[in-house]
C-alpha cells in the first residue's frame, strides 16, 4: 500500500471507526492522524502477506475505506494505492475519489511482474523454471507488442506522458466569474479544483442582480445553475477542442460554504490543453 487520503473531518468518531473496520480486515494497516478540522491516512509500508490477499479481506477493507470517505466534510482527496504480486500478473489499483467526493472508486489495472515486484514482496530469490532461448527469442517482440497493446488501449500511455497542469488552460466560458478553476496532476492524472468566483452571488440579492443583468437565455441558465448547486460539466480538451473526456460535477457544495473546493479527477491524457466548464458533456460522449 501506498499514497495518501486526505480531507476535513465531518464526523471524527465516524473517522475512527471506519479507520478501525479497514485495520481489522488484516488487510492492510492505516495510521490515523487528526488535526484541527483536518485528517490524514497514510498506510503502513510493510508488504501484505499472501495468506491475507483475500477476496473477503479485500472488500471489507474497501468497505471501511468508503465508510472513512463518507465521513468526511466535502470531498475527499485521495492517492492511495494497492500494488498486488501474484504469480503471473501484478494488480495496481488506485482508490480515487467519486464525481461527488464523499464516495470511493477502486481502479484497477493489470501488468506483467517485474523482478522488483517479487524482491519487494519477498519472493525475488524463488528459481524460474528454465525457457529454451530460441521461444526467448521468439516470445519477446509478441511480449513487448502485448504489453504496448494493453498500455494503449487502458489509457496508461496516456496517463504516463499526460500533460503538466502548468500547460493546461482553464476557461470557465459562459460562467465567466462565477467560478474558478485550478488545474493538477496525481498519478498520471489531471485533478481539476473548483471554486466559488469573485462574482459568485453571496446574497439573494447577488442572485436576482445576476439575472437581471444576463443578456441572454444561456447566461440567465449559468446563473440559476450557480445559485441552485445544480450539475454542470468539465470537459478536457485537446488544442483544437475536441473532447477527450468529460465529468459530470454537482456545484452544492459551493452553495453550502465559501471555502469549499470540489476536486474532480479527470483521466490523464498527453493531447490535454484546455479544461472547460460547460452545461453539457457535449457531442462527442453522447
Amino acid at each position: 500500500m501506498d499514497g495518501i487520503i486526505d480531507g476535513r473531518v465531518a464526523d471524527a468518531a465516524a473517522i475512527r471507526s471506519a479507520v478501525k473496520k479497514a485495520n481489522g480486515t488484516g488487510y492492510s494497516r492505516l495510521i490515523l492522524e487528526i488535526d484541527g478540522g483536518r485528517f490524514s491516512i497514510l498506510p503502513e509500508a510493510a508488504s501484505i502477506s499472501a495468506a491475507r490477499m483475500t477476496p473477503a479481506r479485500r472488500a471489507a477493507f474497501f468497505e471501511g475505506l468508503c465508510e472513512l470517505v463518507a465521513a468526511c466534510d466535502g470531498p475527499a482527496e485521495s492517492t492511495l494505492r494497492s500494488t498486488e504480486v501474484f504469480d503471473g500478473v501484478v494488480h495496481e489499483t488506485l482508490f480515487v475519489p467519486g464525481p461527488d467526493g464523499r464516495s470511493l472508486r477502486a481502479l484497477t489495472r493489470e501488468r506483467p511482474v517485474t523482478p522488483e515486484d517479487l524482491a519487494r514482496a519477498g519472493s525475488g530469490t524463488r528459481p524460474s523454471p528454465a525457457i529454451p532461448v530460441r521461444l526467448v527469442v521468439i516470445l519477446m517482440p509478441l511480449l513487448i507488442v502485448a504489453i504496448g497493446l494493453m498500455a494503449w488501449t487502458g489509457g496508461w500511455i496516456d496517463r504516463a506522458f499526460s500533460t503538466e497542469a502548468s500547460r493546461i488552460r482553464v476557461d470557465t466560458a459562459v460562467f465567466g466569474d462565477l467560478l474558478s478553476l485550478e488545474v493538477t496532476n496525481s498519478w498520471g492524472d489531471h485533478v481539476v479544483g473548483l471554486r466559488r468566483g469573485r462574482a459568485y452571488p453571496r446574497i439573494l440579492a447577488d442572485i436576482d442582480r445576476l439575472r437581471q443583468e444576463a443578456g441572454d437565455p444561456v447566461r440567465r441558465l449559468v446563473v440559476d445553475v450557480v445559485a441552485d448547486g445544480g450539475p454542470i460539466w468539465l470537459r478536457l480538451e485537446d488544442k483544437d477542442g475536441r473532447g477527450l473526456a468529460a465529468s459530470r460535477v454537482d456545484l452544492r457544495a459551493l452553495v453550502e460554504s465559501d471555502v469549499s473546493t470540489v476536486r474532480v479527477r479527470l483521466p490523464g491524457h498527453r493531447q490535454a490543453a484546455r479544461v472547460r466548464i460547460a452545461l453539457a458533456a457535449g457531442a462527442e460522449f453522447q
